[in-house]
């Protein structure tokens, strides 16, 4: 998936659904780094496209960043839900990730600073 995407890029570096795409591919190798470089570099390209904040949340999350994952799957949901209300057992869910990771985000924001 990353050498298929890097070459897509070579073509058209604007791609943002590549982007996303190799995001993916480098969070699944636990390359996170490279990944929340390729979700930023997808929503700058094109910040109307939900699921690239996802992708960013959960990356996060994996790096116990909860704050920044908790922003990320807030414009999330507020993308998904303008774009497709519809959706609302798939929305579901995802509410109460942000309540999960709110209350991690919280608990990280009380602990002192000599904790962390």
């Amino acid at each position: 998936m990353i050498n298929d995407t890097t070459k897509a890029l070579a073509l058209d570096n604007s791609n943002f659904e590549a982007l996303s795409n190799r995001g993916v591919g480098y969070a699944f190798k636990k390359n996170y780094d490279y990944a929340i470089i390729d979700f930023k570099k997808a929503i700058e390209l094109n910040p109307q496209v939900a699921i690239s904040y996802f992708h960013l949340a959960l990356t996060y999350k994996a790096l116990g960043k909860y704050c920044e994952g908790l922003e990320n799957f807030e414009r999330f949901y507020s993308l998904a839900n303008s774009n497709n209300p519809d959706d609302i057992p798939a929305l579901s869910s995802i509410k109460n990730e942000i309540q999960n990771t709110k209350s991690h985000c919280l608990n990280i924001l009380r602990t002192p600073s000599n904790e962390k």
